[in-house]
């Protein structure tokens, strides 16, 4: 991932702009499927849950991938990779204040000093407070609130937390509230 390249039969190629890595996971308990080690996990800035679709969508899931034409063949961008890496280089600009930084930073300390499991690294601060800078973007602001870091801690401190979204808001709301944030 970080070397922005990918090597196929002995051969690196580099991968063009924008890169990004995607993955899904399975559960633990399906043949071949491994853990990644906390240092690999922390690599990926966000976990999303999306469950499973509603009766009424997995119809229409199996309507549209049963037909005679490809899904992929109808496929179309939503937005232009340029646009995107506009996108991207536009997130850095969004200001965060003094005072959310620290913010951010002492709810991870109480975090930490709160977990019994693995610790929360300082890379997790980092990609917490630029999906924040990304959410004030995408809402047309251009700085950050604590309604910012609020709303998007649970996508980016589950999979660091080995927790789940409703748990990572508890212990927030819990630091907040002993004052050892």
């Amino acid at each position: 991932m970080e070397e922005r390249s990918v090597t196929i039969d002995g051969v690196t190629h580099a991968v063009e702009e924008p890169f990004q890595v995607l993955a899904t996971m399975n559960p633990l308990d399906h043949q071949g499927t491994y853990a990644l080690p906390a240092a690999q996990i922390d690599r990926f800035m966000m976990m999303l849950e999306i469950g499973y679709p509603s009766p009424d969508d997995e119809v229409k899931v199996l309507d549209y991938h049963l037909g005679a034409t490809s899904p992929l063949a109808t496929l179309q961008p939503v937005i232009s990779r340029a646009s995107f890496i506009d996108w991207r280089e536009t997130v850095p600009l969004i200001h965060v204040a003094p005072e959310i930084k620290r913010t951010a930073v002492d709810y991870v300390h109480g975090l930490r000093r709160s977990s019994d499991g693995p610790s929360i690294s300082p890379r997790a601060t980092l990609a917490w407070v630029r999906a924040a800078q990304a959410r004030a973007m995408l809402s047309g602001r251009e700085f950050v609130t604590v309604e910012d870091l609020l709303q998007i801690a649970p996508d980016v401190l589950r999979h660091r937390m080995w927790s789940d979204g409703a748990a990572v808001r508890e212990r927030l709301r819990a630091i907040a509230m002993s004052g050892a944030r």
